[in-house]
């Protein structure tokens, strides 16, 4: 088994332009991608952070640390209503100055990942670039990009411009949320702390 000390933040967007059927499949699919992962307090731990015209994080990465708990966090995040404007540089900027924190429970030493899931452009793709830019560098955290439904083609510079380099490594396109379960054995390699499934 592969163990690695990670931090990952998801960032989620629950802006008025995705339904909240799609939503729960976000919520499902970071649910999947964790029952893969080896979570604990020295392998990894994981935070949410949603948004719209405003963000708030449901719970740190040091507030469920078995898997079990973890699980259940997740799961009741379905049924999350959705609304207001897509200002994903707030939630960036958010996860940047207080997710890896030792006050919101970031390890020292550890890996930093963060996983952005949106549906379409934010209200400011320059600033959201820029926030992104300030997240690499000033968190020296790895940012992957998941770009939902047809607003978000591969032309889009804003996704490209989220998540680290090279495009073909963190940045991932699908057509509709119920596909999102498609990522999973992409992504999940990817966090780096794996756990075997029996």
């Amino acid at each position: 088994m592969n163990v690695v000390f990670t931090d990952v933040v998801y960032i989620m967007d629950r802006s008025g332009s995705v339904k909240e059927a799609d939503f729960d499949e976000s919520v499902d699919f970071v649910y999947n991608v964790t029952e893969y992962l080896a979570i604990g307090t020295a392998e990894m731990q994981v935070s949410i952070v949603v948004f719209s015209s405003s963000y708030s994080e449901k719970f740190d990465l040091n507030d469920y640390t078995s898997k079990s708990d973890l699980l259940t966090a997740i799961r009741n995040l379905r049924g999350t209503s959705t609304s207001g404007k897509t200002y994903t540089y707030d939630a960036i900027d958010y996860v940047k100055n207080n997710s890896f924190t030792s006050a919101k429970g970031g390890r020292s030493g550890a890996n930093r990942t963060v996983v952005v899931l949106t549906d379409g452009l934010s209200n400011d793709v320059n600033r959201t670039m820029a926030a992104a830019d300030d997240l690499r560098t000033a968190a020296a955290a790895e940012v992957f990009a998941i770009g939902i439904g047809s607003t978000v083609s591969k032309s889009n510079e804003e996704l490209r411009g989220i998540a680290n380099d090279p495009d073909s490594y963190f940045v991932h396109y699908i057509d509709t949320f119920v596909y999102l379960c498609n990522l999973i054995p992409a992504l999940v390699p990817k966090l780096g702390t794996l756990c075997i499934l029996s």
